[in-house]
């Protein structure tokens, strides 16, 4: 006596082969460029902020430090990964062929 499963196996490679050909097409360079690109859109949220608070346009000071800290966060997470890249570009450059 055959056991039918409840799951088409077809269906599972279907969904996979999609979530590949999306990973493919999102390149190394667009997810660098999407995490300056967000790194410097908190940086200019934290300026319009601290610029609004000391104008008194808003007055919720929580507000503008949280604003602050989620983009110095952003930045050391930027200059971290340039730093990562740094090394691993010199590493390769010392490798012998």
């Amino acid at each position: 006596m055959k056991i039918n499963g409840i799951i088409n196996p077809n269906i599972l490679g279907d969904i996979s082969n999609k979530k590949n050909k999306q990973e493919a097409e999102t390149s190394f360079s667009n997810v660098l460029k999407g995490i300056v690109e967000d790194a410097n859109n908190l940086q200019k949220d934290a300026n319009l902020k601290t610029q609004n608070f000391v104008s008194g346009k808003i007055d919720n000071i929580q507000e503008v430090m949280v604003a602050g800290q989620k983009a110095e966060i952003a930045m050391s997470f930027v200059i971290e990964v340039r730093n990562k890249l740094l090394d691993a570009y010199q590493e390769f450059s010392r490798m012998q062929v």
